[in-house]
Order: C-alpha cells, then sequence, then structure tokens
C-alpha cells in the first residue's frame, strides 16, 4: 500500500497544471494605455483589441469605450492610483484584463509636466507589463490620441509603437526609461507625437491621424520641453541614436535647397578638466548621400562638393551647439549624457560634483562641437535638373 502511495503522489503532481487557466475568449488583451491627469486623479485608457473585428486594415474603430463595431475601443476610468482606474475598468468589462501584449504607454503632456516616476511602478512592478512596451508623450490628452482613427494601422497603439521605433535607433521602452531615470548624469528622452486631421476625404468627412512632431526632454522625471524638426535630429545625432538624419541647406552659390542623408553617424564624448574649467568635445563622423538637388548649384564643377561638405559640417556643429546651449540654459536636461561621461572618466572628481551637477556645474560646461562629412553618393543625375546651362551657378 505503501508503494502505492509513492507511486501515486508524484504522478498526481505531474497531473496538475490546467486549474487556473483562462479562456482566450473571456481574455480583453490591452494594446496600448494612456495616462493624464486629471486634478488630483489620474484618468487612464486602456486600448482593447477586438480580435474577431479585425478584417482588414483601415477599419474604424470605436471611440470613448463603447463602440464594438471596429478592431479596438478606448475604456476610460479615474483613480487615485493606476492600479485603482483599472480595478474600475475591470469592473466594466465581461472579460478578464490582460497586459501582456500591450505595445504602448502614452503620457499625456500635463501628466510628464508633473513626473512619470510614479505612474512607473505599477508598469515595472507586475510581471504581466512588459518592459519591452514602449513610451511617448503626446500632445494634450493621451486619451484622444488613443481614440484616434490611425487608419494605416489596425489600430492607434500599434501605429504609435511603429512610429515610436522609427524615430530612434534605441527603442524608448519602459526598462531605457527606468535605467535612465535611475542613472547618474543623464535624463531620458521619449518621442513627441500629436493627433492631426487629415484633409477631408471624397465624402467631406476629415478622419484624425497621428503624427511625429519631436523629441519630449525630460528633467529628471518630469518634462522639460519639446524639440522639434532640425532640432530634434541633431539631438539624436549627437546621442548617436538617429537612424537616417537629413539636413536641408541653402547652397554656397545660387538659389533654392540641397537635402543630404546620412547613412552612417557616429558621434563620441570626450570631457576635460582643467582646473575649475569644464569641457565637452563632441565628435561627429558622417557619411551620406545627395537626395535632393532642388538649386542652381553644380556639385560636379571644381571644388563644389567640398564646400558643400564645408557647408554641412558648419551647419552641423553650430545646430548642436545651439541644441545643447538650450539644453543646458532652457530645459536644465541632460539626454546626450554629458554628466555621464564626466562620472566615467573623471569618477573620483564626479563624486564631489555629482549633487550640484544640474544647478553649478552642467550649465558651465563649456561645449565644442567638431563635425566630419563626407558625401560619398550624389545620385544617378549630375547637374541641377531642370536648369539649362547659362542658370546654372558657377
Amino acid at each position: 500500500m505503501k508503494k502505492m502511495l509513492l507511486f501515486l503522489i508524484p504522478s498526481m503532481i505531474l497531473s496538475t497544471g490546467c486549474w487556473d487557466r483562462i479562456e482566450i475568449n473571456d481574455v480583453a488583451f490591452v494594446a496600448g494605455t494612456g495616462v493624464d491627469k486629471v486634478e488630483d486623479n489620474y484618468l487612464v485608457s486602456i486600448q482593447v483589441t477586438l480580435p474577431g473585428q479585425m478584417g482588414g486594415k483601415g477599419s474604424s474603430g470605436g471611440g470613448g469605450g463603447t463602440s464594438g463595431t471596429g478592431p479596438w475601443y478606448v475604456e476610460s476610468a479615474e483613480g487615485s492610483t493606476l492600479r485603482e482606474a483599472n480595478e474600475v475598468q475591470q469592473s466594466m468589462l465581461s472579460r478578464q484584463l490582460n497586459f501582456s501584449h500591450r505595445r504602448v504607454i502614452v503620457f499625456g503632456e500635463d501628466l510628464a509636466k508633473e513626473g512619470v516616476s510614479q505612474s512607473l511602478d505599477i508598469l515595472v512592478r507586475v510581471p504581466q507589463n512588459r518592459l519591452s512596451t514602449l513610451g511617448v508623450v503626446v500632445e494634450g490628452q493621451a486619451r484622444d490620441v488613443l481614440n484616434s482613427d490611425a487608419p494605416i494601422e489596425n489600430f492607434p497603439a500599434e501605429m504609435i509603437r511603429e512610429m515610436a521605433q522609427s524615430v530612434m535607433t534605441e527603442n524608448p521602452t519602459l526598462r531605457v526609461l527606468t535605467e535612465k531615470l535611475l542613472k547618474e548624469g543623464i535624463d531620458p528622452i521619449l518621442p513627441y507625437l500629436a493627433q492631426t486631421k487629415t484633409h477631408p476625404g471624397p465624402k467631406g468627412q476629415a478622419k484624425t491621424n497621428i503624427q511625429f512632431k519631436g523629441m519630449a526632454v525630460f528633467d529628471q522625471d518630469k518634462l522639460a520641453g519639446v524639440l522639434e524638426n532640425e532640432e530634434a535630429s541633431i539631438l539624436l545625432v549627437a546621442m548617436d541614436q538617429s537612424p537616417l538624419p537629413t539636413i536641408r541647406v541653402v547652397p554656397p552659390h545660387g538659389e533654392g535647397r540641397l537635402e543630404v542623408r546620412f547613412e552612417d553617424v557616429q558621434s563620441r564624448l570626450k570631457p576635460t578638466i582643467k582646473g575649475d574649467k569644464l569641457h565637452i568635445k563632441v565628435e561627429v563622423d558622417t557619411r551620406g548621400s545627395l537626395v535632393e538637388n532642388a538649386s542652381q548649384y553644380d556639385i560636379t564643377k571644381n571644388g563644389n562638393l567640398r564646400d558643400l561638405e564645408g557647408l554641412l559640417r558648419k551647419t552641423i556643429e553650430t545646430t548642436m551647439e545651439d541644441v545643447i546651449h538650450k539644453l543646458q540654459h532652457e530645459f536644465h536636461s541632460d539626454p546626450i549624457g554629458i554628466g555621464e561621461a564626466f562620472h566615467q572618466r573623471y569618477p573620483k572628481k564626479w563624486a564631489d560634483m555629482r549633487e550640484q551637477w544640474k544647478k553649478e556645474y552642467y550649465p558651465r560646461v563649456d561645449v565644442e562641437v567638431v563635425a566630419n562629412v563626407h558625401i560619398e553618393h550624389t545620385g544617378s543625375i549630375t547637374k541641377p535638373f531642370g536648369f539649362k546651362e547659362g542658370e546654372i551657378a558657377p
């Protein structure tokens, strides 16, 4: 009898495993979460996918948390914490909320200005919440952006995810965000998006879309400001995080504009301390191609290509120095990691600077940018297209 029990007990242990299962038809998968601040409470919006409605791209989604006619809908609820708001949302759903497939966390602008740290607690504490989820900041309320039509994808959270992945080489995940918040001498950045209206179609009805506007720059966990257009691009170049930056310049001679796309960009920080003077040298090496010549400038003429490279070099150096000055004195933010560079190079001196780095030392760091530009390809045509020989600039 005892031998029989010894055989049965291990068999019973191996036969368990389905007691806590949840059928997939009883699960509501959350694709994205939006977090806004409403007075003293959080307004949390969840975008729930409806797989049965995903017949094809371009289907219009449900807004306001009531429509189930599209492939997704948004449910919003208030709470003193994110967890409390999720519990309210759960009480209004017939399925169990599941966050393991969440694509994005969308921070509203007002919440980001107050600080994102408290919002991150549940997002990094509960194992079901993936640290590979991407984070973005949006103009206005996160709820509105999650309710966008976003016609090119099945649901807006997927479009936000694709856009966030495309703007910088290091994905802005929750893991990266929390690591930079905990690390000394560097501040986080996140993609900055906004809801826009498309032009009316044949039926005269405009739809809402999502647009990348720039980079949201943080001072610790608080939104300090937004860099747009060329400033955002040059910031990512300085961080060595820009995938394919482009620069537009007026040619050295003639009228119009030229655009160069850089396929290879490498940036390095070289800090030095001499007495009480702090100096940082930003070295930028670029290789690119001329992708548009909407000007009268002939790059085939002797010395013109070299002059264009010199103009691009000066443009990069001047713009980057202006952006870093703005970060130092207006945003009081260090997303490039100048403080981290000093920490690594001078660990003993950093111990004396760390407490007053942002207030005393960072604003007076002397910045020098040195760029090397090499244009490798000029395209299939050589001379400016559409101009007669006499109209081409010398």
